[in-house]
């Protein structure tokens, strides 16, 4: 799968994803420090790639109104270490198809996953 990762994803969920055989896009490692959201929704979208982010912003700036996107997986943990990180993130790639991604907001959080709202 192809990911663009926010600013505040963690290198060892970066590595994770690449030692997996994913396309990752980073953020900082692209010098695209301080872009704007939107900007990294129409380079998602452009390029094919789902964002991982931790920030709640995508979640309303998707929502209200809803605007067309790649996929964005919002972790929403309640402490969101690099390690709690890599397992949510391990737990939505194999939960969820990546034709399930395509499109919709998946909310990760401690016990539960959600696609566009819907309980998995």
């Amino acid at each position: 799968m192809r990911f663009i990762t926010g600013e505040n994803t963690s290198r060892a969920v970066i590595q994770m994803l690449r030692d997996l055989g994913h396309d990752v896009k980073d953020i900082v490692e692209s010098g695209l420090i301080g872009v704007e959201d939107d900007d990294i929704i129409r380079m998602g979208l452009n390029e094919g790639r789902i964002i991982i982010t931790h920030d709640k912003d995508f979640g309303d700036i998707l929502s209200y109104p809803l605007k067309e996107h790649s996929g964005v997986i919002l972790i929403r943990l309640h402490v969101p270490t690099p390690n709690n990180t890599r397992l949510a993130i391990s737990r939505v790639l194999a939960a969820v198809p990546e034709e399930r991604m395509r499109g919709q907001v998946i909310v990760v959080e401690d016990w539960r996953i959600r696609i566009s709202g819907r309980p998995e």
